[in-house]
């Protein structure tokens, strides 16, 4: 009898270790619960943002930017990329127009302005301030930008405040940053306008431009070029989403792009 049990346990060994196992399946009830669940609410922001995106497409007289991905261009990894680019698109709106995007408050009718003027690393003293916008028609008055992406080096803007204020009357002085990566006391004199205010100006002018310029859709497509390479490197905005929604597939939405393409309401 002892044998027989001894028999039986070497049997019950070899079968936990050389036998084959069963493999257990994973149980998705509740994962499929949760999707089911989710479901309307991802339809309803998907309808929202969907929304959204037709009511920009139709402003613009294309498809909105943010369908398109301009992530993974090297050029616009850049800051002096940002700088030229967003230098050429001022150039190419209004006075008006200017001054809102940069929110600055005009001293004059900006209709009375001429042509707005952008130079690039414009000299003052011994350094260089990425922007400086003069208007033709007013000789003494000039706004001073600078652009930031990533750079941090906040403290050469006391300089050119001080350059501008001999210069031009103390004119306005207008920094453009991500506001997350620069603290009040680093803005040395100059006005904070965030990427996301800047950009969203952006695409209200520009639409006034496209309805405007029907006949010069290739100026109103790279000025959304720019805007969408801002929105999608410096803002996050990724264009998964937007083109998800628009073929109708479930998919989970920032709610701050919602927001953003609403104007922040």
């Amino acid at each position: 009898m002892c044998d027989d049990l001894v028999v039986l346990q070497r049997w019950a060994q070899f079968g936990r270790t050389h036998g084959p196992r069963r493999v257990s399946q994973p149980n998705r009830s509740a994962v499929k619960r949760l999707i089911d669940v989710a479901k309307p609410y991802l339809r309803e922001e998907a309808t929202t943002l969907r929304g959204l995106l037709e009511k920009w497409s139709r402003k613009f007289g294309m498809q909105d930017p943010l369908l398109n991905d301009l992530g993974a261009h090297r050029w616009i990894d850049k800051e002096t990329s940002y700088s030229d680019w967003l230098a050429w698109v001022l150039e190419h709106l209004e006075p008006s127009a200017v001054f809102e995007v940069l929110d600055v408050k005009p001293p004059f009718n900006p209709e009375d302005a001429g042509k707005c003027q952008v130079r690039r690393e414009s000299q003052l003293d011994e350094r260089y301030i990425d922007l400086l916008i003069c208007f033709e028609r007013v000789p003494r008055y000039a706004i001073g930008v600078e652009v930031k992406t990533y750079d941090e080096q906040y403290a050469k803007q006391k300089d050119y405040r001080e350059s501008l204020k001999e210069l031009f009357n103390n004119p306005p002085y207008v920094l453009i940053a991500v506001p997350g990566r620069i603290n009040e006391d680093q803005l040395c004199g100059f006005t904070l306008r965030p990427w996301r205010k800047v950009t969203f100006a952006l695409r209200k002018k520009i639409a006034e431009y496209a309805g405007e310029n029907v006949d010069n859709r290739i100026v109103t497509a790279m000025m959304l070029g720019f805007v969408v390479a801002a929105e999608q490197n410096l803002l996050g905005f990724s264009s998964a989403a937007p083109r998800r929604v628009l073929k109708n597939v479930p998919t989970l939405i920032p709610e701050d792009l919602v927001e953003y393409l609403g104007g922040d309401k």
